[in-house]
């Protein structure tokens, strides 16, 4: 069981109807495609410095809270950076508040909950609870704490329960590739996993002396033509993989194609 409990201060039905109201605004985002980037404007600008003082208040009353959940992850964490939980969370937390603030801005009364200083604080406690619990699911299925920190940044976008709907509708795919969709495919992850299969399972007969782990890369790097990398690779004409396409060594090492160095193939 994965330890979700709310702090005793705030109460856990009251954490539970953020957390439902927050995942809700996530469905209408996602439903009418809110975009995140771009200039914020001199309101939302507002709400973030308001949501940052929220952030330092909330560390200070549940102190006692936050310390037992950072003892739980510390083993986990601990081939991380110092500040990475830190600064992760920061970053995530300032993407959801646009994302509530560009879903809500429609109705101005809604959009006006967010200079509430209560309503703020739900919007802060419901990202905690996905990030704490995606951490713990990570770390449940084996993730590296890198690539689950940046998984539980994304908790503005994917609900911890649809990571662990992932691990269990592909079961024989890789969880490299399953948390590599949800960070670069937040939005349909399922697409890419399902295609990336395909691929695999497509590349293997054509290619069976390969290596199964550089086909897996042909089909999450280069998905949209995953033989022209393969003839390339058997030619000894490609470039490092994290070079070329931006793969990190974790996700590599998670393909099991870590210990290839395909420039000197």
């Amino acid at each position: 069981m994965i330890e979700t409990e709310a702090p005793a201060q705030y109460g856990f039905k009251k954490l539970g109807e953020a957390v439902r109201a927050r995942r809700s605004i996530k469905d209408v985002a996602h439903e009418s495609d809110i975009s995140l980037g771009g200039s914020r404007g001199k309101k939302l600008d507002a709400i973030l410095d308001t949501s940052e003082q929220i952030l330092s208040s909330l560390r200070s009353e549940h102190a006692d809270w936050i310390d037992q959940k950072r003892a739980m992850l510390s083993s986990y964490l601990l081939g991380t950076e110092p500040e990475a939980l830190e600064e992760t969370f920061s970053s995530g937390l300032a993407t959801t508040v646009v994302q509530e603030f560009r879903t809500l801005r429609g109705t101005r009364e809604k959009v006006n909950k967010l200079e509430e200083p209560d309503y703020l604080k739900d919007v802060i406690s419901a990202y905690a609870f996905d990030f704490f619990r995606s951490l713990r699911l990570s770390e449940k299925m084996g993730i590296n704490p890198n690539t689950a920190l940046d998984v539980a940044r994304l908790s503005y976008h994917l609900n911890p329960n649809k990571m662990l709907g992932l691990f269990k509708k592909y079961p024989d795919t890789n969880p490299g590739v399953i948390t590599h969709a949800a960070m670069h495919n937040p939005k349909n992850p399922d697409a890419f996993i399902d295609n990336f299969n395909l691929e695999v399972e497509r590349l293997t007969v054509k290619y069976p002396d390969t290596n199964p782990g550089v086909i897996a890369h042909a089909a999450m790097g280069y998905p949209k033509n995953p033989d022209a990398f393969l003839d390339k690779v058997l030619a000894g004409e490609t470039e490092t993989p994290e070079d070329e396409f931006g793969l990190t060594p974790t996700e590599l090492e998670e393909l099991e194609i870590g210990d290839i160095n395909l420039k000197d193939n």
